[in-house]
């Protein structure tokens, strides 16, 4: 069974009961959109020609995991002040122009590290490749005070990479493939300290792609960076996207995405973006359930790492 809801701030929620009806759900979202909220899919469907076109991210927390890009967690405030200016404390307040240089210093030295270990990675004119060597943050963006303008898109592959490889960065995960997504909702939830016995719920996020491709002036933006040198990123069917900040303030994704269909006229948002959600109890059984479609963590990892996480999912599945 499912019910669906609007939440307080008029967001539309379906949750659901079993692993196996979030499956169904994920097979074919558009239908779901069509069945659990009919008057508002009928009205956007008369308002405008978008497609959806979903893209899917997966938490293993529907309350606690918010749409917030890595670089702009608490937890990653402790990176984030290595490279940020000398006397930075990493609970101290650190201004927007400050946060930028230091989350730029440290794909610098990530991109030094890894081209001094002799990976490949993606290729870049020689300017941008001696700056990013160098740490010359001014040659790697284009005006210090516009969060718009960070990263320069000639950085997004080398972003994506660190991403991917889980040094924070302000591109926030999503996939083109709804199991992927339902993989890590899962994997999340099975890792969590309090164990899928807890109450709670893990969910998949429903994105549409495809207005965020056509809709002009906007604070959200698709970033699809080459899989060149991105194993990772080429399995999991990765995209991303990029928040502007313009305003200045780091809210979540789908804060940002609700304020601007208000200033756009569009009601509700629907159906552009959708949550599902699902027991955490069920985290077990929806892997179980992934892994018969054949997404494992071998699928989803690139080399030894799929080998490695499927003995370390084997021993979180059968944990009591």
């Amino acid at each position: 069974m499912s019910h669906t809801h609007l939440s307080p701030d008029k967001r539309a929620v379906l949750t659901l009961t079993r692993a196996h009806e979030l499956i169904e759900a994920l097979s074919n979202p558009a239908v779901v959109v069509e069945r659990q909220f009919p008057h508002l899919h009928q009205a956007f469907l008369t308002d405008t020609a978008w497609d959806p076109q979903f893209i899917f991210r997966g938490v293993g927390c529907s309350v606690q995991h918010r749409l917030v890009p890595t670089a702009l967690r608490p937890e990653s405030n402790k990176l984030i002040c290595v490279y940020d200016n000398p006397g930075a404390t990493p609970n101290g307040p650190r201004c927007a122009v400050n946060q930028k240089w230091a989350e730029l210093r440290l794909i610098c030295a990530f991109y030094r590290h890894a081209h001094r270990a002799g990976l490949p990675l993606p290729p870049l004119c020689y300017r941008l490749h001696k700056a990013l060597l160098d740490g010359d943050e001014s040659q790697l963006t284009v005006d210090t005070s516009e969060e718009q303008t960070f990263p320069i898109p000639e950085l997004f592959p080398i972003f994506g990479i660190a991403q991917h490889y889980g040094l924070p960065t302000r591109l926030l995960d999503w996939s083109h493939s709804p199991f992927v997504a339902a993989f890590f909702a899962a994997q999340s939830a099975m890792a969590m300290e309090d164990k899928v016995t807890a109450a709670g719920h893990l969910a998949v996020w429903l994105l549409s792609a495809d207005y965020l491709k056509r809709t002009s002036k906007s604070e959200v933006h698709l970033i699809e960076p080459p899989t060149t040198g991105n194993p990772n990123l080429r399995l999991q069917q990765g995209v991303f996207t990029l928040q502007s900040y313009t305003n200045g303030a780091y809210e979540a994704l789908d804060d940002a995405l609700r304020a601007q269909w208000r200033g756009e006229k569009i009601k509700e948002g629907f159906p552009l973006l959708l949550k599902l959600e699902l027991p955490r109890t069920e985290a077990r059984a929806l892997m179980h359930q992934l892994g018969i479609l054949g997404f494992s963590a071998n699928r989803i990892y690139d080399g030894y790492q799929g080998a490695a996480e499927s003995v370390r999912l084997s021993d979180l599945r059968y944990q009591a």
